[in-house]
């Protein structure tokens, strides 16, 4: 018999498949080259820290969740994955003055933009009380380093009562256990918090819309002399563009965010990119959210991480760094390929 209500739900299914299957080329939008920012959690938090030091020219804040400090990694001799395991839970070994000694020299090198870039921009540092894997005392040391390139007032510091996770609202599992996406709700919006100290007086919500696409990534290792895939990274990633945004007249705001390990599109589909809490502040704000994305590869990425310790090549913290290049170059193609360091 002829089922009416089987034909739309199969009819839909296939609708919500093939919309989500369609993968676009990165357009460009009319951004303000002032107005550019970044965040990220557990590995992306590290690589925050690394991408703002390494190009402070054109970044003007930062959020840092569950990450460490710039270069933490540089001074340990130990083997992946022995050397996460070091800093992330050993925080007591870490030598701040060493960091700040190696942070100089990198800009004495040019590897890194001048460090009196990093004065007036606004950085957020969030640790979980509760985290067992990012221990409070790392993220500690990531205040300790920004303390002395970025001026006190511009700094905020504050502790959440989560498990390793990226702390939410009211997405994920409960707020002091870890679960398998590393999304907790805890009653805390990271990304307002983040946002707000960063550009200030924003709304946290509004009737203002926008659309998720997906991208091809695949030329933006360029640069590199490595492929996508060689470096462990997404050859696809996710753009969250506020409506008013696609008026080219509008100019409009950029902010970068950096999932964490095991929290790749690959792994997760797009459970980070879609409940993190961001894209509802970029909608009510004006703000482009670029979703860069790594990904699990036996071998080459196990865990789907952002290098903060070396993984591809000895200069994977400075403007040099293949992943940073990759995510700068996503960044100039979005805001119209003038954009320089």
């Amino acid at each position: 018999m002829f089922n009416f209500k089987h034909i739309v739900i199969i009819w839909t299914k296939c609708l919500i498949f093939f919309t989500q299957a369609k993968i676009i080329e990165l357009p460009s939008y009319n951004v303000d080259r002032n107005a550019i920012s970044m965040s990220g959690f557990s590995s992306g938090g590290f690589m925050t820290s690394q991408f703002h030091f390494s190009m402070s020219k054109i970044i003007m804040g930062s959020g840092i969740i569950a990450g460490g400090p710039y270069h933490c990694a540089s001074s340990i001799t130990l083997d992946p994955p022995n050397r996460y395991i070091h800093y992330m839970n050993q925080p007591d070994t870490m030598d701040v003055n060493l960091l700040i000694n190696i942070t100089k020299e990198n800009e004495k090198q040019g590897l890194i933009d001048p460090l009196s870039y990093l004065a007036d921009d606004k950085v957020y540092i969030i640790a979980g009380s509760q985290d067992t894997l990012i221990a409070p005392g790392t993220v500690e040391k990531t205040l300790q380093v920004y303390q002395n390139f970025t001026k006190a007032g511009n700094i905020k510091f504050e502790y959440v009562g989560s498990e390793h996770g990226f702390p939410t609202v009211n997405y994920g599992g409960e707020c002091a256990q870890v679960n398998d996406v590393l999304m907790n709700s805890c009653n805390f919006s990271t990304a307002h918090k983040i946002l707000n100290h960063i550009y200030g007086d924003l709304q946290s919500s509004g009737n203002s819309d926008g659309t998720l696409f997906k991208f091809n990534a695949t030329k933006f290792s360029n640069g590199t002399e490595k492929s996508m895939h060689d470096l462990g990274l997404d050859d696809t990633a996710y753009v969250y563009v506020p409506s008013e945004c696609e008026n080219e007249y509008i100019v409009c705001r950029l902010h970068v965010v950096l999932h964490g390990c095991t929290q790749d599109a690959s792994t997760i589909d797009d459970v980070f990119v879609s409940n993190a809490g961001y894209n509802e502040i970029g909608a009510a704000n004006n703000i482009i959210m670029l979703y860069p994305q790594a990904k699990i590869m036996e071998d080459i990425n196990p865990y789907g991480c952002w290098d903060w310790i070396g993984n591809t090549g000895p200069y994977y913290a400075t403007n040099k760094g293949p992943h940073i290049v990759t995510i700068y170059n996503m960044m100039k193609q979005l805001t119209g390929d003038d954009l320089v360091f």
